[in-house]
């Protein structure tokens, strides 16, 4: 696998227990042109409003049990310190932002997503990388508290939990390198049990 290319550099966590809204920092590792790439996990399947300059890249929804969204933006010469998404009705959520530099200016090669019944596997759906060098970001979130361990072959990049309310989620980030081609068999594994949902973003270099 080529080493150069899109690659992860810093990333930050929020959870609420009960909310309509969720904000998360901008680490302060992020440059100018770095694209910066967020997860947001919600339980049941409130609507979610993205602040400005936010491109929505998919959104993934198990019934009403849990909601998956994936956002991006690239960083500006005075980017906000944080960033604030909101929910149309108080709700648990998890959420990541990771900041990746290397990113082409037409960053998204590929992003898919799948949900599946309860259960403690959390498959990732397939997906493509068209160029040498690709990051591949994958999110899996569990409508439970509970640990996640990334697939074989990937790092986790972050963990976040709302674990004290009456509903909870647990939203695991794992990162890989892949040259151009197939993307399958990937599979997270959770402690306990629980409907899940799953993207993996593909970034070009």
């Amino acid at each position: 696998v080529s080493q150069a290319g899109a690659r992860v550099v810093a990333d930050s966590t929020n959870d609420v227990p009960s909310s309509t809204s969720i904000t998360l920092t901008v680490p302060s590792d992020a440059r100018e042109g770095d694209l910066l790439v967020v997860a947001i996990e919600a339980r049941g399947k409130p609507t979610i409003g993205a602040p400005d300059g936010w491109q929505r890249v998919r959104v993934d929804t198990n019934g009403t049990i849990v909601e998956l969204a994936t956002y991006i933006r690239v960083v500006g010469p005075s980017e906000p310190a944080e960033a604030r998404w909101t929910f149309n009705r108080s709700t648990a959520a998890a959420a990541a932002l990771v900041v990746v530099r290397g990113a082409a200016s037409d960053p998204i090669g590929d992003a898919t997503g799948r949900t599946d019944a309860k259960g403690s596997a959390i498959p990732a759906p397939s997906a493509t990388a068209d160029r040498d060098a690709s990051l591949v970001l994958a999110f899996f979130g569990a409508a439970r508290a509970t640990a996640i361990t990334p697939p074989t072959g990937m790092t986790e990049v972050a963990e976040s939990a709302s674990r004290t309310g009456r509903y909870k989620a647990t939203l695991e980030v794992a990162a890989a390198a892949a040259d151009a081609g197939a993307i399958d068999g990937l599979r997270a594994t959770a402690s306990g049990s629980s409907a899940s949902v799953a993207q993996v973003l593909v970034i070009r270099p």
